[in-house]
């Protein structure tokens, strides 16, 4: 098997080139980032294995649990909401707010991601100023990278708008998202996007680039005119997107829009039953 076809790779081995030549089936985890896949931006030399294989290639949305990600029943919120009450969602805003000495009646988005580049990182670095221009808060919430200190540095020091959690998130995060106004995904890449499903759930309009997985969690979203996406990966499409979901956040069409977020059924319940429908036809050979 060591052969061009099999698990040779470049006079060395790759395995994850066997198990995608041996392989039976190969998913990943959105119906966007599939097609990506045999295009060398998204795969890092293995463009052309991919298309070789590309029929038993299957993209399929994650989901998110409905159970740990609940708004009605979270216990990590400083209040819970409803589509039918979302009261609670503006005591969330206010409690972290305060904490974070924000000005609770300007829009707040949200960044909550691993801080590294694919994610966007270097858009929101280099556009953090406007936000002070805009009158929009920003707090970014992810694992503090070295790469960054010294522009991480200038943004506290300098930007009154944006402020940055840094360390162990995942419970904090809850809040977070309940408390957003806006969720913001500037990926460069993205192969789910389940920060934006995530931001849905809690009532959060999504602003996200337009590139895999992202386009499959929020096309709904931007068909309802609930949702934004941009195209170009720069800080001037980020920031005209973040003002249109600002403008909408400001408008008396905000709460049918919070309500029409939560609204949307982004569960496991439909991915489960495609990955049984896979198995279920591969058991049949």
């Amino acid at each position: 098997i060591y052969n061009i076809d099999n698990i040779e790779y470049y006079d060395n081995i790759s395995f994850l080139k066997g198990g995608v030549a041996f392989s039976d089936s190969l998913t990943t985890i959105s119906p966007s980032f599939a097609k990506e896949l045999v295009s060398p931006e998204f795969s890092f030399g293995l463009e052309k294995l991919f298309d070789k294989y590309s029929e038993k290639l299957e993209g399929i949305l994650n989901g998110i649990s409905y159970k740990r990600w609940s708004p009605q029943t979270d216990e990590l919120l400083t209040a819970n909401f409803s589509q039918d009450d979302i009261s609670g969602k503006l005591e969330c805003k206010k409690s972290l707010c305060e904490s974070l000495g924000f000005n609770a009646k300007l829009p707040l988005a949200v960044f909550v991601t691993k801080l590294i580049p694919p994610r966007g990182v270097e858009l929101v670095i280099n556009g953090a100023a406007l936000f002070d221009k805009l009158n929009i808060n920003l707090l970014v919430m992810g694992y503090n990278n070295p790469n960054y200190a010294k522009e991480f540095q200038y943004i506290k020091e300098n930007v009154q708008n944006v402020k940055f959690v840094f360390g162990n998130f995942d419970d904090a995060s809850h809040n977070t998202y309940a408390a957003a106004d806006m969720v913001l995904v500037p990926s460069l890449y993205e192969p789910c996007g389940v920060s934006s499903l995530i931001g849905m759930r809690y009532g959060a309009i999504p602003v996200v680039r337009n590139t895999g997985g992202l386009k499959d969690c929020v096309s709904e979203a931007v068909k309802d005119n609930v949702g934004f996406m941009f195209d170009e990966f720069s800080v001037d499409a980020m920031i005209e997107a973040l003002i249109k979901a600002a403008n909408l956040y400001g408008s008396e069409k905000r709460d049918a829009a919070i309500r029409k977020l939560m609204s949307y059924d982004n569960s496991w319940k439909k991915p489960a039953e495609k990955y049984i429908n896979l198995y279920k036809r591969l058991m049949e050979g």
